[in-house]
């Protein structure tokens, strides 16, 4: 009897088995590699977004800093392409107005945003984001009375509103003559900016004289602003038109109705702001003074519980 090992077959089995291991590893490289494309991909088109998104709103200074530190994520040709869109608009920039190109006072980018640095999805809901309104009190009779005076006020007022929005990263979604809305990524910025805008409007700005009469502004010698705070839920939306981004839903209504009933001088915020906001730092050597009723907000179901923070230096304006 013979003894002989059947080779062949072994041979042929091993054979089989490193063509399957040789077809895994090709195409698990092949499938690393797809992936890898898809990734840069991925990148190139985010970093593409935004750097138009800037572009669009003429920031031409954050599109070059962005641009110059992302560039390697783009295609060359992508680069090159923004590159010379960006030197198309600095030459422009002369025959342009000069509001287009302004340091921007607010964020670029609005509260809502899913990922900083990229533009929101239009049309999707965004949690984290506190609104604030303002509005100029008596102002129509303001201007009846002393006109002159009110022309140097408005533009006082507006810098000094902008000023704060610019020191807590708020967003100027719009102005609606002398009413401002504006936006925040949480309340605690938002109420910030309320107090630093009142204590700058009250204690700080010097207003022109002929606002100073002791017959306007109920006699408190400056010019007096109503301010309130809402957070929530929001739909954002960008508009085609202008370009700048927009709030709308329930929260945005609701927000809209605090202002009307906050008091001269103060920051009027709903509970859901105090409960973000309840005992931080930003409320010492603040009065907070609960509304003693519930207020019924034009056109809403639920009423507004509402507390008045005063900053220390406006404690006078009440």
């Amino acid at each position: 009897a013979t003894n002989d090992f059947p080779v062949g077959p072994l041979l042929t089995l091993a054979s089989l088995f490193a063509t399957f291991i040789l077809d895994f590893l090709l195409t698990r490289a092949f499938a690393d590699r797809v992936l890898k494309e898809k990734n840069k991909m991925a990148a190139a088109v985010d970093a593409a977004e935004h750097v138009a998104g800037r572009l669009a709103d003429f920031d031409l200074e954050a599109a070059t800093l962005y641009l110059s530190k992302h560039a390697l994520e783009m295609p060359a040709e992508l680069t090159d392409s923004l590159e010379t869109l960006l030197e198309n608009l600095e030459s422009y920039r002369p025959y342009l107005p000069d509001e287009l190109f302004a340091n921007r006072t607010a964020a670029t980018l609005p509260p809502g945003s899913p990922q900083i640095g990229r533009a929101p999805i239009p049309g999707l809901v965004y949690p984290e984001v506190a609104l604030a309104f303002t509005d100029i009190r008596s102002s129509t009779a303001l201007w009846e009375a002393a006109p002159a005076a009110m022309e140097l006020a408005l533009g006082l007022h507006a810098n000094a509103i902008r000023e704060a929005l610019a020191a807590h990263d708020g967003y100027e979604v719009k102005t609606i003559g002398d009413a401002f809305m504006v936006s925040f990524h949480t309340s605690l910025q938002a109420v910030s900016f309320g107090l630093a805008a009142q204590t700058s409007l009250g204690a700080e700005v010097q207003w022109p004289s002929g606002l100073t009469r002791p017959d306007l502004n109920d006699g408190f010698g400056v010019l007096t602003v109503r301010m309130g705070v809402h957070c929530g839920e929001a739909v954002v939306q960008r508009s085609t038109l202008t370009g700048r981004y927009d709030y709308f839903g329930p929260m945005v209504n609701r927000a809209a109705r605090v202002e009307p009933f906050g008091a001269p001088g103060a920051v009027t915020v709903t509970a859901e702001v105090m409960a973000d906001v309840g005992g931080v730092a930003v409320l010492d050597g603040v009065f907070v003074v609960p509304y003693a009723e519930a207020k019924r907000g034009k056109g809403l179901k639920d009423p507004l519980q509402l507390t008045a923070l005063i900053p220390e230096r406006m404690s006078h304006i009440q």
